[in-house]
Protein backbone atom coordinates (compact mmCIF):
# COMPACT_ATOMS: atom_id res chain seq x y z
CA UNK A 1 0.00 0.00 0.00
CA UNK A 2 1.30 3.45 -0.92
CA UNK A 3 1.10 6.39 1.48
CA UNK A 4 1.67 10.06 0.66
CA UNK A 5 3.00 12.55 3.21
CA UNK A 6 3.48 16.31 3.04
CA UNK A 7 4.85 18.40 5.91
CA UNK A 8 3.58 21.87 6.66
CA UNK A 9 4.18 24.71 9.11
CA UNK A 10 1.82 27.50 10.14
CA UNK A 11 2.75 30.86 11.71
CA UNK A 12 1.64 34.49 11.55
CA UNK A 13 2.81 34.73 7.98
CA UNK A 14 0.60 31.86 6.87
CA UNK A 15 1.13 28.19 6.03
CA UNK A 16 4.07 26.78 4.10
CA UNK A 17 4.15 23.26 2.63
CA UNK A 18 7.08 20.97 2.05
CA UNK A 19 7.55 18.53 -0.80
CA UNK A 20 5.21 15.57 -1.04
CA UNK A 21 6.89 12.25 -0.39
CA UNK A 22 5.53 8.73 -0.66
CA UNK A 23 6.42 5.36 0.80
CA UNK A 24 5.18 1.84 0.29
CA UNK A 25 4.48 -0.61 3.09
CA UNK A 26 4.89 -4.33 2.52
CA UNK A 27 1.93 -6.66 3.05
CA UNK A 28 4.43 -9.35 4.01
CA UNK A 29 5.57 -10.05 7.53
CA UNK A 30 6.29 -13.11 9.63
CA UNK A 31 3.08 -14.35 11.21
CA UNK A 32 0.83 -12.85 8.52
CA UNK A 33 -1.88 -15.10 7.10
CA UNK A 34 -0.99 -15.84 3.47
CA UNK A 35 -1.50 -18.54 0.84
CA UNK A 36 -3.23 -21.03 3.09
CA UNK A 37 -0.98 -20.71 6.11
CA UNK A 38 1.23 -18.24 7.95
CA UNK A 39 4.44 -16.64 6.76
CA UNK A 40 7.17 -18.36 8.74
CA UNK A 41 10.26 -16.86 7.15
CA UNK A 42 11.13 -14.18 4.57
CA UNK A 43 14.34 -14.55 2.62
CA UNK A 44 17.19 -12.21 3.44
CA UNK A 45 20.23 -11.16 1.45
CA UNK A 46 22.60 -14.10 1.32
CA UNK A 47 19.82 -16.70 1.43
CA UNK A 48 19.42 -19.11 -1.45
CA UNK A 49 16.72 -17.73 -3.76
CA UNK A 50 16.89 -14.16 -2.45
CA UNK A 51 16.05 -11.49 -5.05
CA UNK A 52 16.42 -7.84 -4.12
CA UNK A 53 13.08 -6.04 -4.14
CA UNK A 54 11.06 -9.25 -4.10
CA UNK A 55 9.45 -11.17 -1.25
CA UNK A 56 9.94 -14.93 -1.04
CA UNK A 57 10.09 -17.37 1.81
CA UNK A 58 8.26 -20.09 3.71
CA UNK A 59 4.61 -20.59 4.62
CA UNK A 60 3.84 -22.86 7.59
CA UNK A 61 0.53 -24.68 7.85
CA UNK A 62 -1.87 -23.40 10.47
CA UNK A 63 -1.85 -26.65 12.45
CA UNK A 64 0.19 -29.79 12.91
CA UNK A 65 -0.84 -32.68 10.68
CA UNK A 66 -0.50 -35.16 13.51
CA UNK A 67 2.08 -37.19 15.39
CA UNK A 68 3.40 -39.53 12.75
CA UNK A 69 6.50 -41.63 11.96
CA UNK A 70 9.11 -40.45 9.47
CA UNK A 71 8.88 -43.71 7.55
CA UNK A 72 6.40 -46.62 7.38
CA UNK A 73 9.06 -49.21 8.30
CA UNK A 74 8.14 -50.47 11.77
CA UNK A 75 11.65 -51.88 12.37
CA UNK A 76 13.55 -48.74 11.24
CA UNK A 77 15.93 -50.80 9.11
CA UNK A 78 18.28 -48.45 7.28
CA UNK A 79 17.05 -47.50 3.81
CA UNK A 80 18.92 -45.06 1.59
CA UNK A 81 16.42 -42.42 0.47
CA UNK A 82 18.81 -39.70 -0.66
CA UNK A 83 16.81 -37.20 1.42
CA UNK A 84 19.85 -35.60 3.03
CA UNK A 85 19.24 -31.99 1.96
CA UNK A 86 19.31 -29.72 5.00
CA UNK A 87 19.19 -26.17 3.59
CA UNK A 88 16.47 -23.78 2.50
CA UNK A 89 14.22 -25.11 -0.26
CA UNK A 90 15.57 -28.67 -0.01
CA UNK A 91 12.59 -30.03 1.91
CA UNK A 92 10.47 -30.58 -1.19
CA UNK A 93 13.14 -32.65 -2.92
CA UNK A 94 13.66 -34.60 0.31
CA UNK A 95 9.93 -35.26 0.62
CA UNK A 96 9.64 -36.49 -2.97
CA UNK A 97 12.63 -38.81 -2.49
CA UNK A 98 11.16 -40.24 0.71
CA UNK A 99 7.82 -40.98 -0.94
CA UNK A 100 9.57 -42.39 -4.01
CA UNK A 101 11.43 -44.76 -1.69
CA UNK A 102 8.55 -45.89 0.53
CA UNK A 103 5.66 -45.46 -1.88
CA UNK A 104 2.67 -43.16 -2.01
CA UNK A 105 0.28 -46.08 -1.54
CA UNK A 106 1.72 -47.28 1.77
CA UNK A 107 -1.03 -48.34 4.17
CA UNK A 108 0.85 -46.58 6.96
CA UNK A 109 0.80 -42.78 6.98
CA UNK A 110 4.22 -41.18 7.29
CA UNK A 111 5.40 -37.59 7.51
CA UNK A 112 6.50 -36.78 3.95
CA UNK A 113 3.50 -38.55 2.45
CA UNK A 114 0.88 -36.67 4.44
CA UNK A 115 2.60 -33.34 3.81
CA UNK A 116 2.66 -33.88 0.05
CA UNK A 117 -1.01 -34.90 0.15
CA UNK A 118 -2.08 -31.93 2.28
CA UNK A 119 -4.27 -29.27 0.66
CA UNK A 120 -5.83 -26.02 1.85
CA UNK A 121 -8.58 -24.12 0.05
CA UNK A 122 -8.77 -20.43 0.83
CA UNK A 123 -10.79 -17.76 -1.00
CA UNK A 124 -11.40 -20.19 -3.84
CA UNK A 125 -7.70 -21.02 -4.28
CA UNK A 126 -6.35 -24.51 -3.59
CA UNK A 127 -2.84 -24.71 -2.12
CA UNK A 128 -1.48 -28.20 -2.67
CA UNK A 129 2.29 -27.68 -2.84
CA UNK A 130 3.09 -28.54 0.79
CA UNK A 131 6.01 -30.66 1.91
CA UNK A 132 7.94 -31.77 5.02
CA UNK A 133 10.50 -29.07 5.89
CA UNK A 134 14.23 -29.68 5.84
CA UNK A 135 16.29 -29.20 8.99
CA UNK A 136 17.07 -25.54 8.21
CA UNK A 137 13.51 -24.78 7.14
CA UNK A 138 12.29 -26.24 10.43
CA UNK A 139 14.85 -24.07 12.23
CA UNK A 140 13.38 -20.96 10.59
CA UNK A 141 9.96 -21.91 11.95
CA UNK A 142 11.50 -22.41 15.39
CA UNK A 143 13.17 -18.98 15.31
CA UNK A 144 9.79 -17.35 14.60
CA UNK A 145 7.76 -19.72 16.78
CA UNK A 146 6.15 -16.89 18.76
CA UNK A 147 4.47 -15.56 15.60
CA UNK A 148 3.20 -18.84 14.19
CA UNK A 149 0.00 -20.27 15.70
CA UNK A 150 -0.58 -23.64 17.31
CA UNK A 151 3.02 -24.81 17.61
CA UNK A 152 3.60 -27.17 20.52
CA UNK A 153 6.47 -26.05 22.73
CA UNK A 154 6.21 -28.81 25.31
CA UNK A 155 9.56 -30.11 26.54
CA UNK A 156 8.81 -33.64 25.28
CA UNK A 157 7.48 -32.66 21.84
CA UNK A 158 9.62 -32.87 18.71
CA UNK A 159 8.93 -31.90 15.10
CA UNK A 160 10.04 -34.08 12.19
CA UNK A 161 12.32 -32.71 9.50
CA UNK A 162 12.69 -34.31 6.08
CA UNK A 163 16.48 -34.52 6.50
CA UNK A 164 17.67 -38.09 6.86
CA UNK A 165 20.72 -38.86 8.98
CA UNK A 166 23.66 -40.02 6.85
CA UNK A 167 24.48 -43.70 6.50
CA UNK A 168 27.78 -43.17 8.34
CA UNK A 169 26.08 -41.73 11.40
CA UNK A 170 23.12 -44.11 11.27
CA UNK A 171 25.39 -47.14 11.22
CA UNK A 172 27.58 -46.22 14.19
CA UNK A 173 25.56 -48.54 16.45
CA UNK A 174 23.79 -50.84 14.05
CA UNK A 175 22.30 -49.64 10.79
CA UNK A 176 18.98 -48.00 11.61
CA UNK A 177 17.12 -45.47 9.54
CA UNK A 178 17.17 -42.12 11.32
CA UNK A 179 16.12 -38.52 10.67
CA UNK A 180 16.60 -35.21 12.44
CA UNK A 181 13.83 -33.95 14.73
CA UNK A 182 13.73 -30.57 16.48
CA UNK A 183 12.47 -29.90 20.01
CA UNK A 184 10.86 -26.48 19.96
CA UNK A 185 11.23 -25.95 23.70
CA UNK A 186 15.03 -25.88 23.33
CA UNK A 187 15.82 -25.45 19.62
CA UNK A 188 17.98 -28.57 19.67
CA UNK A 189 17.98 -31.31 17.04
CA UNK A 190 18.41 -34.98 17.71
CA UNK A 191 18.67 -37.98 15.37
CA UNK A 192 15.57 -40.12 15.85
CA UNK A 193 14.61 -43.57 14.64
CA UNK A 194 12.41 -43.31 11.55
CA UNK A 195 9.64 -45.42 13.10
CA UNK A 196 9.21 -43.06 16.06
CA UNK A 197 6.21 -40.75 16.00
CA UNK A 198 6.76 -37.00 16.24
CA UNK A 199 4.92 -33.83 15.30
CA UNK A 200 4.55 -32.83 11.66
CA UNK A 201 4.07 -29.26 10.38
CA UNK A 202 3.89 -28.86 6.60
CA UNK A 203 5.36 -25.91 4.69
CA UNK A 204 5.40 -24.49 1.20
CA UNK A 205 7.22 -21.63 -0.50
CA UNK A 206 6.10 -18.31 -1.90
Amino acid sequence: KTYYVRAYATNNAGTAYGDEISFVTSPFGVGVRYMGGYIAYILKEGDRGYVSGEYHGLIAAEDDLGVIPWAPDKDAVYVETGATGSGLFTGLANSLLIVKTYGASSAIDYAAKICLNYTVQEAGVIYDNWYLPSALELTKIYINRDKIPNLILDNTYYYQSSTQVSREQSCLNGCYSMAFALRFSTGLFKPTFSNRKYGVRAVHTF
